[in-house]
């Protein structure tokens, strides 16, 4: 097998939080691989994936952000509109914001870019060999000690020996690795966590999301026109919220979000219960819907941890960590998920660059950053927000 001569860091999902963790780690000088079960990564599907001022700005310093903008339009100011009686009534505009004075910064921007080119941009920029696809995450251990999921992890930080984490790939070999630290950036239902909150019991929040991307005519882009290429647009209706962003010209990105009865079930076809559902939207909505492909739909629950981790400590244990969705005890609005992870990602590589892996302090610092954040999600990632709204 391999010689790894430097502490391994081991990324457990290669989504675009697990991505971003491997290349901050490597710019920072760390020795760091992904394991991803999945054979493809990204498959062919197009999902949109908005990215707000702040993750771009890391995306910026990990040199990725050059090639992104060159794929996607600005978008610098949002509106927020309500819904008229009918289709042909007046929206009232509630908010116009221009993102750049929202945020006081010169430069702020949003960019929607699709998650296939997002995480090949993050792959290129990662030397070769250090995603290995179709191999599973299968157990870990401290070396010396059993650490089983129901086991809280008591490794002392005086003499804390690595982990042992043994891994399955698709053609049947297993393999061990010793790492400095294992690193959960494998989603809301993530193994990783188990290791920390074997429990973790998800509940519904009560609304869920929808999202497409779909081609239009680039004759219909225009200042004045239904899809402005430099304006988010986003339609309030009682209990519902229909929005669009244009991705690049000819390719435009909407999202849904509504609330939901208890226990309620939505099953494929996708299309035609939001072209009713969304029936009496301005046109545009309706518009977008019909354009849509089925199977390009996705569709997003979101859930609250029913007995939450302590949001305190979405680090526990000297030798794990978790980034994006694993680590939060609610599944935030989709705008929001990767926009966070890329954020985690880059905080955790600044805590562990600075203070390095001999004792638990950068994972400490990492926790307190995050901190903040992880009280605001419990707070407010189980409620219906809007995109501008959480920003």
């Amino acid at each position: 097998g391999m010689v790894f001569h430097r502490p391994v860091v081991l990324i457990v999902g290669a989504g675009v939080g697990g991505l971003t963790t491997a290349l901050a780690l490597r710019r920072a000088g760390f020795s760091a691989f992904v394991v991803d079960n999945q054979r493809v990564l990204s498959q062919g599907k197009r999902v949109g994936v908005p990215l707000w001022s702040h993750a771009l700005r890391v995306l910026d310093r990990l040199g990725v952000g050059v090639q992104l903008r060159m794929l996607a339009l600005p978008t610098l100011k949002c509106e927020i509109l309500s819904v008229g009686k009918n289709q042909n009534a007046k929206h009232r505009t509630l908010a116009s914001i221009s993102l750049s004075e929202y945020s006081q910064n010169t430069t702020a921007e949003a960019l929607v870019v699709d998650r296939a080119e997002l995480q090949h941009s993050l792959l290129e920029a990662l030397p070769p060999n250090t995603v290995w696809t179709d191999c599973r995450f299968v157990s870990m251990q401290a070396v010396g000690e059993s650490l089983s999921p129901n086991e809280r992890n008591t490794v002392s930080s005086d003499d804390s020996p690595p982990l042992r984490v043994k891994l399955m790939f698709g053609d049947g070999n297993e393999r061990e690795l010793d790492c400095a630290l294992v690193i959960g950036a494998d989603g809301k239902r993530s193994l990783v966590r188990g290791y920390i909150n074997h429990r973790a019991v998800w509940r519904s929040a009560g609304f869920t999301q929808w999202q497409g991307v779909v081609d239009i005519d680039p004759q219909l882009h225009g200042p004045t026109s239904t899809f402005p290429m430099f304006t988010a647009r986003e339609f309030w209706g009682a209990g519902d919220r229909f929005g669009f962003m244009t991705m690049s010209p000819g390719r435009v990105y909407w999202y849904a979000t509504c609330n939901t009865r208890k226990g309620q079930v939505f099953l494929r076809p996708f299309k035609k219960h939001l072209e009713s559902r969304f029936g009496g939207f301005p046109v545009v909505c309706s518009q977008l819907l019909q354009a849509c492909v089925e199977n390009e739909i996705e569709r997003n629950d979101a859930y609250v941890l029913d007995r939450a981790m302590d949001v305190s400590l979405p680090v526990i244990g000297e030798r794990i960590a978790l980034v994006g969705n694993a680590g939060y005890p609610a599944t935030s609005n989709f705008h929001q998920q990767t926009c966070m992870a890329i954020e985690d990602a880059f905080t955790l590589a600044q805590c562990i660059g600075k203070f390095g892996l001999k004792d638990s302090l950068a994972l400490e610092m990492y926790n307190a950053a995050r901190m903040k954040r992880s009280r605001l999600i419990a707070k407010f990632g189980a409620q219906q927000l809007s995109t501008i709204a959480q920003w």
